[in-house]
């Protein structure tokens, strides 16, 4: 997560809040709740925070470790940060064409490699010119770009009316300044 998802990020910590009652939100715990979940996408935080107002019970608003727990059951990898997960995919791609080679026409389960190995590298023009003395470079080339659509890949999101809009962009403002 970056300080461009600050605004999503109230947003979905707002509406969490909201599902429980007596739960206020504070600049500073939201500011510590940014900082602590930042490893993370804003999109794993929002499909975590749907599931845990979907099947928790207790009035009492999630912890960041109940969040997390969330992210990492529904991702069914553990906890893995998004360079980490974009290391994993440029891998996958690597043992696709190792073992398959430039005629096979993959159809990779991860929705962002998919998506970059269909429109930034077309995986045929790709597979039939890449030299094994490019990799290196390929390989910083698609994590850098596989973290970007991951940070992007959800912008258009907006739960908030207008009127409480100022109020938060004020606030998500301060994310990753000093107290």
């Amino acid at each position: 997560m970056t300080n461009q998802d600050a605004m999503k990020f109230f947003e979905i910590m707002t509406g969490l809040a909201e599902n429980y009652q007596g739960s206020q939100l504070s600049e500073i715990g939201l500011k510590m709740r940014f900082e602590a979940l930042k490893e993370f996408t804003i999109t794993q935080i929002s499909k975590a925070s749907t599931e845990l107002i979907k099947m928790r019970k207790n009035g009492f608003m999630p912890t960041v470790g109940e969040i997390i727990e969330v992210i990492e059951t529904i991702e069914g990898t553990g906890c893995i940060a998004i360079e980490d997960q974009a290391e994993i995919q440029a891998g996958v791609v690597l043992d696709f064409l190792r073992k398959y080679g430039r005629l096979s026409h993959p159809e990779f389960q991860d929705t962002i490699t998919n998506h970059l190995m269909t429109t930034r590298w077309k995986y045929y023009s790709w597979a039939s010119t890449v030299e094994e003395s490019e990799i290196k470079w390929w390989q910083k080339d698609f994590v850098r770009a596989y973290k970007a659509y991951a940070a992007n890949e959800s912008k258009d999101f907006n739960l908030l009316s207008m009127q409480q809009q100022p109020e938060l962009r004020q606030l998500a403002s301060k994310i990753g300044k000093r107290f």
